[in-house]
């Protein structure tokens, strides 16, 4: 539960704050490269609305956003696998959408919205931190509606899939495979002196590893 802590922690500093102190809150890994004057020119253009063709291409403020699959993910209940999920932890048939935790953001609106309305108090336990955002997320508006699972495409608080953030550093098949079997980049790379690339932040506003 530490990345929910942050955000209430997050949230308890703002409020002690003349004016909140802050927009929005960022997560990322301890190996993750943050460029942070792209991230936030970013965050003040979707914020402001844009240009006039920003807003024909629909870039609206951004409450829950980073490397975000937009489909939903299914709990693996195998329990030979790296990650299994127990039906006693989390019965549902499917995750909601979430970001991956490398690196994503939150708009001082949602992080209010799980604290204050005591989402993050009264929570059960996911083993998956990134999920449990997606879940607080869903409570405060992004749900899934219908039987068949689908989510309503126009929730602001739907996560939203920033094309800068990039959870892999080569993302090549070696690279993936070690990364599921937990096996370190330094090992998995440790014949190659080309190995770690140059994460080249220019285009990017967040690269892991």
């Amino acid at each position: 539960f530490k990345t929910i802590s942050y955000f209430e922690i997050v949230h308890k500093l703002a409020k002690s704050v003349e004016e909140g102190g802050f927009q929005h809150a960022m997560k990322t890994d301890d190996d993750s490269y943050v460029n942070v004057k792209k991230v936030m020119d970013k965050l003040h253009l979707n914020d402001s609305g844009g240009s006039e063709s920003d807003k024909r291409n629909d870039e609206k403020p951004l409450h829950y956003y980073g490397q975000c699959a937009q489909f939903q993910v299914l709990p693996s209940r195998d329990k030979g696998n790296k990650w299994p999920v127990t039906y006693s932890t989390y019965p549902e048939p499917s995750f909601p959408l979430y970001c991956q935790g490398a690196g994503f953001g939150l708009s001082r609106e949602l992080i209010q919205c799980a604290v204050e309305d005591h989402h993050t108090s009264n929570f059960r336990y996911m083993p998956f931190e990134d999920v449990s955002i997606g879940i607080l997320a869903e409570r405060c508006g992004g749900r899934a509606k219908g039987e068949d699972h689908g989510y309503d495409y126009d929730n602001k608080y739907r996560p939203k899939m920033i094309s800068g953030i990039k959870v892999f550093r080569a993302d090549t098949p070696k690279e993936r495979d070690c990364v599921n079997r937990a096996i370190p980049m330094t090992t998995c790379y440790k014949d190659d002196p080309s190995w770690p690339p140059n994460a080249r932040m220019w285009t990017k506003f967040i690269q892991h590893r």
